[in-house]
């Protein structure tokens, strides 16, 4: 199956592409080139070139690639759409990952740096009082890593038709009594929510709740699909195909519908006997790549995952807890609210 390599057409080193720059340069001659300029791929010759297909593997199987620039073997499992050789450390796209229905057809490039990416994660962590104190110094030691994680970006119109019975309640008194009126209505609205580009992660080794924590991305750095952006980082293709993910997106496009409603319905005490309905019309989706940087890190025998969105940073992650710091705060909470609640006594 055929590897490509970005080659440099001055001195054919291996091309990365640059995030600061926003180009690709050579780090053995310094040439530099736009993107669109370096369409000129070495391709690795390959008698057994062919269209690939992850059906034709098992779960944990690493598959053989050879280094178009050292010729080395590069071994991947059956999602990996780009890669780095481990003799040179050349980076690796391999093609036959990413044609037919594997082709995404638009990317966002990576907009920030690996240090930026390690000292946003940072900042993550010493905004967390419940973090143990030497978890930093694991995090030292963990793989950063950047990654394009494949999505699908669906779009749908949603109509919306919610009805229900609502109650206002207004409550005075004079010198004897006092007076409530309620006032009883038929609450009926017809709505529409536009949902463009709403992100689905496609690969069942990212965490689904962490991938929602780094939105929104901005799509209008969106671009046509590539090869050449992943030269220099790693890559995915999808094993959850859009029927698989639609799913998700109804349940996101569910959760849309009900804010919008809340929007739209107040004013009123009570809404009783709600009944809300949602129709999908114009549903569609887009195969895209987006830039994610992945720390893991092992802490006293667990592994812990942080991620930052690689184009706005904007950090989540799963973190451990500190199990004496937690005891701390709970008492000095529960020593203020006993405080509060004696103080309070005495004036009663």
């Amino acid at each position: 199956m055929a590897t490509i390599s970005i080659k440099c057409p001055n001195c054919a080193a291996p091309l990365g592409f640059e995030i600061a720059a926003q180009n690709f340069k050579c780090k053995f001659c310094d040439s530099e080139f736009a993107a669109g300029e370096t369409d000129s791929f070495e391709k690795q010759s390959d008698s057994e070139a062919r269209q690939w297909s992850p059906d034709e593997f098992s779960e944990d199987e690493a598959v053989a690639y050879s280094c178009p620039s050292c010729g080395g073997s590069v071994l991947a499992d059956k999602n990996t759409a780009a890669t780095f050789c481990a003799f040179c450390h050349s980076p690796t796209i391999l093609a036959s990952r990413l044609e037919g229905d594997y082709r995404p057809a638009r990317l966002i490039p990576f907009k920030l740096e690996k240090q930026q990416a390690l000292d946003s994660m940072q900042k993550l962590c010493k905004r967390k009082i419940l973090l143990p104190s030497d978890f930093r110094h694991a995090m030292e030691k963990g793989e950063i890593t950047g990654l394009y994680v494949p999505f699908w970006l669906y779009s749908a119109d949603v109509e919306i038709s919610y009805s229900a019975t609502g109650k206002r309640v207004t409550t005075w008194s004079d010198a004897r009594f006092v007076y409530t009126k309620t006032d009883i209505f038929q609450v009926e609205r017809e709505l529409e929510l536009p949902l463009r580009l709403v992100p689905v992660d496609a690969s069942t080794r990212m965490d689904d709740r962490l991938m929602d924590a780094l939105e929104p991305f901005s799509y209008g750095d969106l671009i046509p699909f590539s090869m050449e952006y992943l030269s220099g980082c790693f890559a995915e293709s999808y094993d959850v195909d859009s029927t698989e993910s639609a799913p998700r997106f109804q349940q996101r496009a569910q959760r849309g519908a009900v804010s919008v409603v809340a929007e739209h319905t107040r004013g009123y005490t009570v809404l009783e006997r709600p009944a809300l309905r949602t129709h999908l019309r114009r549903m569609d989706c887009v195969y895209a790549m987006l830039p994610v940087w992945t720390l893991m890190t092992q802490y006293r025998g667990k592994t812990y995952y942080l991620a930052m969105n690689g184009q706005t940073g904007k950090s989540a992650g799963k973190l451990p807890v500190c199990g004496t710091r937690a005891a701390a705060l709970f008492g000095i909470i529960a020593a203020a609210a006993t405080a509060i609640a004696f103080v309070g006594g005495l004036f009663l």
